[in-house]
C-alpha cells in the first residue's frame, strides 16, 4: 500500500499540474474561440457587402448595355443617314456655289484695285504730258 500511497503523491501532484495547464489551455481556445467567432462574423458581414456590390454592378452592367445598344443604334442610323442622304448632292452643289461667289468676289476686289492703280497711272502720266505740253512746248 506504501507503493499505491506513493504513486497517488506523485501522480496526483502531475495530475493537478495536467489539470491546472488544461484549463489554462481551455482558456486560451476559449479566447481564441472568440476571435475566431469575431473574425467570422466581420467575413460574413464582408461576403454579404460584396454580393449587394456584386448584384449592383450586375445593374449598372445591365443599365451599360442598353445604352449601349442604343448609341450603337443612334450611331448606325447617323452614318447611314449621312451616307444616303438624299440632300448631299444639294450640299455640295451649293458648297461649290459659294467658293465660287468667294472666288470671284476675291478676283474682283483684285481687279479692282488693278483698275484703280492702272487710272493712277494713267492720271499722272496724261498729268505730267500736260505739266510739259504747257510749260515747255507750248510757249
Amino acid at each position: 500500500m506504501q507503493e499505491r500511497e506513493y504513486f497517488d503523491l506523485k501522480f496526483g501532484d502531475l495530475q493537478a499540474l495536467f489539470e491546472a495547464r488544461f484549463k489554462s489551455l481551455d482558456a486560451k481556445i476559449d479566447k481564441i474561440n472568440g476571435r475566431v467567432g469575431k473574425h467570422d462574423d466581420q467575413i460574413q458581414e464582408a461576403l454579404a457587402e460584396r454580393s449587394g456590390n456584386r448584384q449592383a454592378q450586375r445593374h449598372y452592367f445591365e443599365i451599360i448595355d442598353k445604352i449601349k445598344e442604343k448609341v450603337d443604334s443612334i450611331e448606325k442610323t447617323e452614318i447611314l443617314h449621312v451616307m444616303n442622304c438624299p440632300q448631299n448632292n444639294k450640299l455640295k452643289s451649293l458648297s461649290d456655289a459659294v467658293l465660287t461667289l468667294q472666288n470671284m468676289k476675291s478676283f474682283k476686289h483684285a481687279q479692282l484695285i488693278m483698275g484703280i492703280s492702272i487710272g493712277g497711272l494713267i492720271f499722272t502720266f496724261l498729268s505730267l504730258l500736260a505739266f510739259v505740253y504747257f510749260n515747255f512746248i507750248h510757249k
